[in-house]
């Protein structure tokens, strides 16, 4: 068994795991809806992040099962010279993976992903 993390974009079919992180805490148990079909409204929500370049949804993998999530978000800016600056939302570890440190790789992998992307 290989305990690599790797991280990528999201895709439709990972919302169930997506949306159960989300769910999985005391705040997100009372505003997301767990549900089998997902809401519609998760769906449309992730096609529109999927199709804005300024958007990045992402996974964090572990033997082929989604164990985290994050939202980073580009952002054009008149400071650091009409350079692109990065914010990082919604990030969870699967609570069954927790003190593993997914969550700081997770952070690491944001971190370089935003500085790849203000150097192009």
């Amino acid at each position: 068994m290989n305990n690599e993390i790797t991280f990528r974009r999201a895709a439709q079919a990972d919302l169930p795991a997506i949306v159960h992180m989300l769910a999985d805490d005391e705040l997100g148990s009372r505003r997301e809806r767990l549900e089998d079909p997902l809401p519609e409204a998760y769906l449309r929500a992730f096609d529109e992040i999927d199709a804005d370049k300024n958007h990045e949804l992402i996974v964090a993998e572990l033997n082929g099962a989604v164990v985290g999530t994050l939202h980073l978000t580009f952002l054009p800016s008149i400071s650091f010279q009409g350079g692109l600056r990065s914010q990082v939302e919604s990030v969870r570890v699967d609570s069954r993976h927790r003190g593993r440190g997914i969550g700081a790789r997770m952070m690491e992998y944001a971190i370089a992903r935003a500085g790849n992307a203000a150097r192009t």
